[in-house]
């Protein structure tokens, strides 16, 4: 889910992973500050850094012409008070259990008691959002209000807002009400009757009202982070245009068949009628000589896409199963959700229970909601559980585009550019404030122009020879997907549940959701339709937007056409292309067009393989469901060791392989791996030599293959090298391996024992780090189970600057663990587990321990540490 590539709120496991806070001058360095469980503080404010904020709201930096035809900022009305007091159970474990007379106050009391628990990272999410943070915490994120400004998330924000206002005015004040209740903290702070959290003395600034648009903004940043493929997108358009040696890497096909739609030869409403244009469009541009290319060109495209990715937040992707009733132990339903988004701290999620329902409200979820963002995100209600992953449809496209004297040439027409100037404040080592602007360009009907602010370093010629143009559903036509969120929170049952998912444009998931009756799987958005196959533009990497064939119709695939399922034996998504089409390698050479870039297919091929397994032992529980999202099985390990295997038992008989006659302490350590049972525990020293292993063959196999763009594609997804190093072995491609196959298999094994031998022999626990990012953007780390390939995911990046770093370093995985079975009367159960959401939650999470959630009023009651009344 969610998601680097994880909606209005979007749920996500993305693509991506954040690099860990890397600062704008590094250039694929890992952190140097980090210690286990430290916080280092990498923003000194000094002495006189004061930056007086008092009354003055956030995200008001200046906005200078921001477009002749501006509409003005849509005005929701305010929800400022309570109308009744309301009731706030803090259980336990510290989760909040809200109970209102309606719904305003509902939201009201929500906005509240989530600045009570997070008000610094909801204030971080709103700069992030609308641009400001720079004002607080310097230069060090710069690039990230550059990013917000650019592509203009609260501007977004407000023409979705306006919608919302004009469709579903109840629902607009939602926004209104959790924003009153922020504000009421925020008085309650100013006033002195209540503490601000430290962090904004330490940084010199203090807390600032709230208002509803910067709430919405929150949720359309996440959205368009969990829609991007536009790192995909840049490094497939390098690799092609620069390594030609790479011309037979399995670039799209998956390591496993998990198609859980199959591939259909026709789908009623999805096939586009002919467009008359013949030629596809990639954008050739000057042929490249990799070997002349100057090394900084490829770090300014590493620079790029590290800030691109860190500052969106990215994850690299989700699980999701759900069991039918009839393979159960009760007869219900089973569904088990686990979210892999950037690690945060606190969580990017907040845990809360809303409650209007027993009143004659509307509410009565309870679940995770995005930190700054209303309602219930994922979870259940009194009839219906559900979740998501990200679903990774390719929504965005990039163009290089010929741009002169403000006119763009597109489709063989000059189209007039838009332009505004943003303009926002960056806070100096010494505390004062210096200005900066950047000219942002539109193309209407194409997309937003990157400014040369963040393409910094990037030459002409190496990526587009004009300008580099990205197009996003979301950019001209405001969204309801704020309203799916809520209606989702609120379905009485699946078929209603189901009618609240259509509602969205750009928040696209693999949402799955069950009642006590049914299973579902739906998705829902805007994914425009490139056409048929004679003529049908390359779509995942840079195009020529002059020619006509690579322009969007205007048109987008019925939702009828997309993804869907329902009451079959059993449901799965772990990010997998849904319909098969890069099963041959070409997702470009189908019936329709639908997306390139899923994750590699590991987790999927394994839910494919384990739940029938599961299932022809008996029942399945909500127990081994637990178990399964624990599960720290290693798919790439059990491909990759029976070659070890083979290439060991070779070695006696085969003359290429006499250098390692006689080596003993090799065979020893290659059965060592044979005899392991694959599993990425902390305590495990095989997980250790394994993934030492993994990182050598991808590197030996495929750097100088890939040149200067391995580095690249290494950091931002260390496992697809893990793919793209599966299937080239698993296909025997020679002119990869440059070697003979069991030699190689060989002399990477001995590297990987040599280092390992040279460390001690550590165990997972001494050599893996999951890295939390807190708002201020210091970090701290926590020694975790799982690996790249495992349900438990734990995407790592092994190599330094020379050699293997003294940490394996995860920047993503499991933010939450949901299982939910249902009880005899309808009522969702479930059971939970997140790091860094609630007090001392962490080690829980590590551990597998899960916590009952408590939901029905009695349970509640039982589990109440803390009882109070919000007034009026």
């Amino acid at each position: 889910m969610f998601p680097s590539r994880c909606m209005v709120w979007a749920l996500v496991a993305t693509l991506s992973g954040a690099l860990f806070g890397c600062d704008d001058d590094a250039d694929g360095a890992a952190p140097d500050a980090l210690t286990d469980g430290a916080v280092d503080m990498p923003v000194d404010p000094g002495p006189d850094a004061a930056v007086d904020m008092a009354g003055e709201p956030a995200g008001d930096a200046e906005v200078a012409d921001a477009a002749p035809d501006a509409a003005p900022s849509p005005t929701v009305e305010p929800y400022a008070a309570l109308a009744e007091p309301v009731e706030i159970i803090i259980d336990g474990e510290g989760l909040a259990h809200i109970y209102a007379q309606n719904d305003l106050d509902l939201f009201f009391a929500a906005g509240y008691q989530q600045a009570v628990d997070r008000l610094f990272a909801i204030d971080m999410a709103r700069r992030q959002a609308v641009g400001t943070r720079a004002e607080v915490l310097g230069a060090a994120v710069r690039s990230g209000d550059l990013q917000a400004r650019v592509i203009g998330f609260r501007r977004l924000a407000e023409a979705s807002l306006g919608l919302l206002i004009a469709e579903a005015p109840d629902e607009a004040r939602f926004f209104a009400a959790f924003a009153g209740g922020l504000n009421r903290r925020v008085a309650e702070i100013a006033a002195g009757e209540a503490p601000a959290p430290p962090e904004f003395a330490a940084l010199g600034f203090e807390p600032t009202p709230f208002e509803p648009v910067e709430l919405l903004a929150i949720g359309v940043r996440i959205t368009f982070g969990f829609s991007s493929t536009l790192e995909f997108d840049l490094l497939y358009t390098l690799m092609q245009r620069l390594a030609p040696g790479a011309a037979e890497l399995r670039v799209f096909e998956p390591v496993g068949d998990a198609f859980v739609m199959g591939i259909p030869d026709e789908i009623d409403g999805a096939a586009p009628e002919p467009r008359g244009v013949q030629k596809q469009g990639f954008a050739e541009g000057a042929p490249l000589d990799p070997r002349a290319l100057d090394p900084a060109a490829i770090g300014a495209v590493r620079r790029f896409l590290r800030r691109w990715r860190t500052d969106l937040d990215q994850g690299e992707g989700s699980n999701f199963w759900v069991i039918a009733g009839e393979h159960t132990d009760d007869g219900r339903p089973i569904l088990a959700n686990d979210s892999h988004a950037t690690f945060l701290d606190p969580n990017v999620m907040y845990p809360v229970h809303l409650n209007s329902a027993d009143a004659g409200g509307t509410w009565d979820a309870v679940g995770m909601a995005f930190t700054g963002v209303p309602g219930v995100q994922v979870g259940h209600n009194r009839r219906v559980a559900w979740g998501a992953t990200t679903h990774f449809a390719d929504m965005l496209d990039l163009w290089d585009v010929d741009i002169r004297d403000g006119v763009a040439q597109v489709g063989g027409e000059a189209v007039a550019v838009d332009t505004r100037v943003e303009t926002f404040a960056v806070r100096q080592p010494d505390g004062s404030l210096v200005d900066e602007s950047v000219t942002v360009r539109f193309v209407p009907g194409l997309g937003l122009v990157l400014p040369p602010e963040m393409l910094d370093g990037i030459p002409v010629g190496l990526v587009v020879q004009g300008e580099l143009v990205i197009g996003w559903p979301g950019f001209e036509e405001p969204t309801l997907d704020a309203l799916s969120y809520f209606d989702m929170a609120r379905a009485d049952d699946v078929d209603a549940w189901v009618d609240a998912v259509r509602l969205q444009a750009v928040g696209m998931q693999n949402w799955m959701a069950a009642d006590a009756e049914g299973i579902r799987y739906q998705t829902a958005g805007r994914v425009p339709d490139r056409g048929p196959i004679e003529g049908r533009p390359t779509a995942n990497r840079v195009m020529d937007a002059d020619d006509p064939s690579t322009l969007w119709t205007g048109g987008f695939f019925d939702l009828d056409a997309l993804p869907a399922l329902r009451d079959t034996a059993y449901l799965y998504s772990a990010n997998n292309d849904p319909w098969g089409h890069t099963a041959d390698n070409d997702p470009l050479d189908d019936p329709f067009y639908y997306g390139s870039f899923y994750s590699p297919g590991f987790r999927a091929a394994y839910l494919k393989r384990l739940i029938p397994e599961i299932l022809a032992e008996g029942p399945m529980t909500r127990a081994r469901s637990q178990e399964m999202q624990l599960d720290v099985f290693s798919p790439w390990a059990d491909e990759f060791i029976p070659w070890l295997t083979e290439a060991v038992a070779a070695i006696d008989g085969d003359p290429e392989l006499v250098d390692f006659v006689g080596r003993d302490d090799l065979r020893a350590a290659a059965e060592r791996l044979q005899v392991w049972d694959r599993r990425m525990t902390l305590d495990s020293t095989d997980a250790t030599l394994f993934r030492l292993w993994g990182e050598y063959v991808g590197r030996r196999l495929l750097a100088d293959d890939l040149g200067l763009l391995f580095g690249a594609i290494a950091e931002e997804e260390p496992v697809y090298i893990a793919k793209f190093a599966t299937t080239t072995l698993r296909y025997d491609i020679a002119s990869l391996i440059d070697m003979p196959r069991h030699a190689f298999l060989l002399s990477t094994f001995d590297e990987a024992l040599g280092t390992f031998e040279a460390r001690g022999e550590p165990a997972w626990r001494e050599m893996h780090r999951a890295v939390l990012r807190a708002p201020d953007g210091s970090q701290r780390m926590l020694a975790t189970p799982g690996g790249d390939s495992a349900l438990n995911v734990a995407q790592s990046l092994c190599w330094g600057e020379d050699d293997v770093a003294e940490h394996c370093l995860s920047g993503q995985g499991a933010v939450y663990r949901f299982v939910t079975g249902f009880a005899a009367d309808g009522t969702p159960e479930s059971d939970f587990a997140c790091p860094a959401c609630l007090p001392d939650s962490d080690q829980r999470w590590i551990d597998g321990e899960f916590r009952r959630l408590p939901f029905r009023r009695a349970d509640v009651d039982a589990a109440a540490a803390e009882v109070r009344t919000l007034m009026p």
